[in-house]
Order: structure tokens, then C-alpha cells, then sequence
């Protein structure tokens, strides 16, 4: 409606062409910054995606959440079915985080898996207010099945949903989340 009050005030027909061609090429530069802006928006995401590393894991069938459900001490013969403690192993990565879920403690290891062994290392606590405290003893390690500072799994049973791990003095059992 506006455009037309100022087309007809105009008087003569090549001044009423000439705003309508800028009119035209106003417009379809507009159109233009638009389609290049919702272009760039929509890509960026997946551009910032595409340029970042991703770390992919070759832990196979050992990533995830389990469970320690039995302790078996293998000079004794002893079994403990430790269920009820609600001892958590999460592998992801590089990294193990070892849960008391019942007394939200942490320790987190590095790990190294190989077919058939898990060797655990670098142990600390983890206290997110006070920072990680590296380990220098077992005694917070037993409640969660580790016997030693940097243990070396034998792995006896890894399938979908149950491992079973061995250091020499004692058997682990695990189902998965």
C-alpha cells in the first residue's frame, strides 16, 4: 500500500520503473542475506560437529554400567554376594569410574584393555569440592572387589551382559546395566 502511494505520485513511467527495479533489487538482495543466514545457521551446527575430534572406543562389549554381584576369594573357595552393596564399574573411554552408590564414593582408573586382560592404573578418589586425591593404599579399594593399587584382570567372560574378571586372589562377577 505504501509503495503504491509513492508510485503514483510519481509522474512520469520510467521514474515509477526506476523505484520499482530498486524496490526489486533491494528485495532480492534481502532474500539473498536471509537464505545466507538461515544457511549458515542450519550448517554451522553440523560444521562445529564435523570439527571437533571424536573419540571412539575400541572397548567393544566392555563399555557401559556393571554391577558387582559375587566376590570369590580363590584361596579360600569363599563366595560373597555383594548385590546388596551396590558396587558399580562404568567403563567409558580410557576411563573407570569404580561406585559406592550407596555412599556416592568414587575412585576413577585409567585402563588398558586388551583381548583376555584389563589392567587397571592410576588410581585417585574422586572429591569434586576438595580435587581427586591419588591413592596410595587398598584399604578404600576392598569394598569394591580390587585387592591391589593397580590390579591386572584376567578376563574370564565378557559377553553382552556378564563379565567375570580374575587378579589371582580373586574372582569378580559382574552383570551389566
Amino acid at each position: 500500500m505504501i509503495i503504491d502511494n509513492r508510485l503514483r505520485r510519481l509522474k512520469t513511467k520510467k521514474e515509477r520503473m526506476k523505484v520499482l527495479n530498486k524496490i526489486k533489487a533491494w528485495s532480492g538482495k534481502g532474500w539473498m542475506i536471509v537464505s545466507f543466514i538461515i544457511y549458515h545457521l542450519s550448517f554451522s551446527p553440523v560444521g562445529a560437529l564435523l570439527s571437533c575430534d571424536l573419540e571412539t572406543s575400541d572397548n567393544g562389549k566392555l563399555d557401559g554400567l556393571w554391577q558387582l554381584t559375587t566376590i570369590d576369594t580363590l584361596n579360600t573357595g569363599g563366595k560373597a554376594d555383594v548385590r546388596q552393596n551396590s558396587i558399580s564399574w562404568a567403563f567409558q573411554g580410557k576411563l573407570l569410574e569404580v561406585r559406592n552408590v550407596n555412599e556416592m564414593r568414587d575412585v576413577i582408573y585409567r585402563f588398558n584393555h586388551t583381548e583376555g586382560s584389563l589392567k587397571l592404573s592410576d588410581p585417585y578418589i574422586s572429591e569434586r569440592e576438595e580435587g581427586d586425591i591419588k591413592l596410595d593404599n587398598t584399604e578404600r579399594l576392598r569394598i569394591y572387589g580390587i585387592s591391589q593399587l593397580e590390579p591386572n584382570y584376567r578376563i574370564l567372560q565378557l559377553e553382552k551382559n556378564r563379565m567375570c574378571l580374575e587378579d589371582g586372589t580373586l574372582r569378580l562377577s559382574f552383570r551389566k546395566y
